[in-house]
This record gives structure tokens, C-alpha cells and sequence, in this order.
């Protein structure tokens, strides 16, 4: 992972003189936006290989995205919340061309299927974030970081080889119950995290004269 991270590292330094830091997080954001759009339709039309081509492709984008943020120092808890609802209404795109998908190429019965992965995916999404909006009055220390976007991107990648392979059918079952232990360890540890800190506060204030 550390030579993939220096060699984008090296390609957003490039990109960002060469713009002179014109270019901005948000507008990569916009074309990975239409590319979410033209990899659900793709799946709509029953074009998964060119689907999944596409999903590949925006993924790029979004860690390029990503990394340009890093080297702007353009992070904010704003910004945050600003790329996790564009991540979400990506995820909802795309899923909506999946749902269709489904019920045109595989079986009615896996519409459910396709809609309780999408809606596991964006319980996950509003965990991390309000699981880093909650600590971020702790000490960095005592804070527990989770990261959203490598889980949201191994899940896509999962499903465009699945849709590669033909056997999206089998693997939507154990990638939505991974995601939601996923869900459910950020939210243990998360509240494990809280806890100790109010506990700690609580051991650390003065006691109350009577």
C-alpha cells in the first residue's frame, strides 16, 4: 500500500502545480459523481463488465480525490460530511442500477438482497462519521480512528468482480453480513471509547462539597 500511496502522493503534487492549485477535491468529485451515474446506467442496460470498468475508474478518481485533499490540507469535519453524503449518493446510484440489474438479469428475489447491502453500507458510512464526530473532543491519544473509505471501496470492488465473474448472486449475502459486523464493531468500540473517556472525566472532576 505505502508504494501506491508515494507514487499518487507524487502524481497530486504534479497535478496541483501543474494547476496551481486550481483544482479541488470538490471537482474530482463531480466527475466521480457522473461516473457513478453512467456505471449504474451501464448496469441498467445490463452491461455489467462496462459497469463495473466504470466503477473501477470512479474509485481511482475518489483516492485521487482524496489524497488532493490531504495535500491541501482542505480536511474539515464540514468537508467530511460534505464527501461522505457525495460517497452515499454515489452508493445510491449505483445501487439503483444494480436493483434493476438484479431483477432483469438474475431474480426478482435479489432486489431485497441488493437493497439491504445498499442500506448496510450507508448505516456504516453515518457510523464512521458520527463515530469521529463524537470523539473529536477527546484527546487524539484516547480516540479510536476508523476509517470509511477503505471498507466502502474493497465492498465495490468485491461487487465489480462479482459482476465480472457472473456470481453476484452469491456473494451479496456474506458482503452485506460483513458489512454490518463491520457496522457493529465501529459502533462497540466506538461507545467502548466514550465510555472510558466519561468515566475518566467523571474520576478527574472535583468532588461536590456538601
Amino acid at each position: 500500500m505505502k508504494p501506491i500511496n508515494t507514487s499518487m502522493n507524487h502524481l497530486v503534487g504534479f497535478v496541483d502545480y501543474w494547476t496551481r492549485g486550481k483544482l479541488q477535491p470538490t471537482h474530482i468529485a463531480v466527475v466521480s459523481l457522473l461516473l457513478y451515474i453512467s456505471a449504474g446506467w451501464s448496469l441498467s442496460e445490463c452491461r455489467p463488465i462496462v459497469a463495473s470498468s466504470i466503477v473501477l475508474a470512479a474509485m481511482f478518481s475518489d483516492y485521487f480525490a482524496e489524497r488532493l485533499a490531504r495535500a491541501q490540507k482542505s480536511f474539515a469535519l464540514s468537508g467530511s460530511l460534505f464527501r461522505l453524503i457525495i460517497m452515499q449518493l454515489k452508493l445510491v446510484i449505483l445501487y439503483i442500477g444494480l436493483t434493476v440489474y438484479a431483477y432483469t438479469h438474475l431474480d426478482i428475489e435479489m432486489t431485497w438482497l441488493v437493497a439491504s447491502t445498499l442500506g448496510v453500507s450507508l448505516i456504516y458510512g453515518s457510523t464512521v462519521f458520527l463515530s469521529d464526530a463524537l470523539q473529536s473532543h477527546i484527546p487524539k491519544s484516547h480516540r479510536k480512528k476508523f476509517s470509511y473509505y477503505p471498507v466502502i471501496y474493497l465492498h465495490l470492488v468485491i461487487i465489480a468482480v462479482a459482476l465480472i465473474f457472473d456470481i453476484l448472486e452469491y456473494i451479496l449475502a456474506p458482503l452485506t453480513a460483513g458489512l454490518l459486523l463491520v457496522t457493529s464493531l465501529v459502533f462497540i468500540m466506538t461507545t467502548k471509547v466514550l465510555y472510558v473517556h466519561d468515566q475518566k472525566k467523571q474520576s478527574d472532576a472535583p468532588a461536590t462539597k456538601k
